[in-house]
C-alpha cells in the first residue's frame, strides 16, 4: 500500500462544509509565503504575485507636454495603439484631435482619462461596460463636489463680506467698543 501523505495541504471531505474559494485562498497563501521565503533566501529569485488591489505601475505624464501623439501615449500606458483606438470607440469622452495628416493628438485630458480607464480594465479588472458605468459615477460625484465648493466659496465670500462691513462700522464708531 502506497503512502498517501504528502507535503500539500489536507483537502477537505465531501461533508464538510468548507468554500471552494477558501481553500483556493489558502493554497495561495502558501504558494505566496513559500515564494517569499525563497525570493528572501535567494536574490536571484522571481518576486511574488502582486495582489490584486495594487495598481500596475505608477505612469506619470510629462509636465511640459500638453499633447501626445499615439505612440507617444501607448508607450506612456504601456498598452499597444490599438487599444487606444479601441478605446476611443467605446469611451465617447475620449476626442482625440486629429491634424491635417489624419494623425490623433491625445489632449492632457484625454490622456488622463486614458489612465483612469487603464486602472479599471488591468489592475481592478472591470468590463468595459463596469468601467463605462464606474467612469459615470465618478463623473456625477465629481459635479456633486463642485457644487458643493461653490457653495461653500459663495458661503466664505458672504461671511468676508460680513466682516468687513462689521469692521468697517466698528471704525466709523470707535466709542461703542
Amino acid at each position: 500500500m502506497e503512502d498517501t501523505t504528502c507535503s500539500s495541504p489536507e483537502l477537505p471531505r465531501p461533508f464538510e462544509k468548507i468554500s471552494t474559494k477558501f481553500i483556493l485562498d489558502a493554497l495561495y497563501q502558501k504558494d505566496l509565503s513559500e515564494t517569499i521565503a525563497d525570493a528572501e533566501s535567494q536574490p536571484t529569485a522571481i518576486k511574488p504575485p502582486r495582489p490584486a488591489g495594487q495598481a500596475v505601475s505608477a505612469v506619470e505624464l510629462p509636465e511640459a507636454k500638453e499633447y501626445f501623439r499615439i505612440g507617444e501615449a501607448a508607450e506612456i500606458l504601456k498598452v499597444e495603439p490599438y487599444v487606444l483606438r479601441y478605446w476611443e470607440t467605446e469611451f465617447p469622452s475620449i476626442r482625440p484631435m486629429k491634424a491635417g495628416s489624419g494623425h490623433r493628438a491625445y489632449s492632457r485630458r484625454d490622456m488622463e482619462l486614458f489612465l483612469k480607464i487603464r486602472q479599471l480594465l488591468y489592475v481592478e479588472k472591470f468590463s468595459i461596460n463596469g468601467a463605462k458605468k464606474k467612469l459615470q459615477e465618478l463623473r456625477k460625484q465629481a459635479s456633486v463636489e463642485d457644487q458643493f465648493r461653490q457653495k461653500q466659496r459663495q458661503s466664505l465670500k458672504q461671511l468676508a463680506h460680513e466682516l468687513k462691513e462689521l469692521i468697517h462700522l466698528a471704525k466709523s464708531n470707535p466709542g461703542m467698543l
